[in-house]
């Protein structure tokens, strides 16, 4: 059987806590992780890099409005377009590329 994504075993364990472990839902996490730190590495991200571009997306998306839509999704507020992150990633981009 395939392993489970780590978004499964998370809406699993908010679902039917009993059917997986706390230590399953880490460790899934964890994998998903490493994958993700590995491919940003692929791109010629340092950890400076990562760190930095987390604390971009972070921000952006504590300025949503914090009400959510039909779907669980929180919904970006009138003017939200000014906190977009795309611009800062770039330059985090930019900065690699002139290394």
């Amino acid at each position: 059987m395939p392993k489970e994504t780590a978004r499964e075993i998370v809406e699993s364990l908010a679902v039917q806590p009993e059917k997986v472990s706390e230590v399953a839902c880490f460790d899934s996490l964890l994998d998903d992780w490493y994958i993700i730190v590995g491919d940003m590495h692929k791109l010629g991200l340092t950890p400076t890099d990562m760190v930095d571009g987390l604390a971009v997306v972070h921000k952006a998306n504590s300025m949503k409005a914090g009400t959510k839509d039909e779907a669980g999704k929180i919904v970006k507020q009138d003017g939200w377009e000014v906190y977009a992150p795309e611009p800062e990633l770039q330059s985090i981009l930019d900065r690699r590329k002139s290394l």
